[in-house]
């Protein structure tokens, strides 16, 4: 199952799974170089991160953006 992070909290994470339903992640079960936007599976217990489908989903975003906005409109840097 995918996760989909976002919003980062001091000792929580709040996601949303591929279902659509909202979930809270301890902060303890996730990689440190976890990201507000940033893909999660879980494998064997073990939360990782994804970065192939991070980066999709973010040019996804990208995309969406540009249709809306026009290819002016600022790009989206989550760090």
């Amino acid at each position: 199952m995918e996760y989909y992070v976002d919003r980062l909290d001091t000792d929580k994470a709040v996601c949303t799974c591929e279902n659509g339903e909202t979930c809270l992640i301890s902060r303890e079960e996730l990689p440190d170089d976890v990201f507000e936007g940033c893909v999660l599976r879980k494998e064997n217990g073990t939360f990782l991160l994804d970065s192939e489908r991070t980066a999709a989903r973010k040019a996804q975003m990208l995309a969406l953006q540009d249709s809306l906005f026009g290819e002016e409109a600022p790009a989206w840097d989550p760090a």
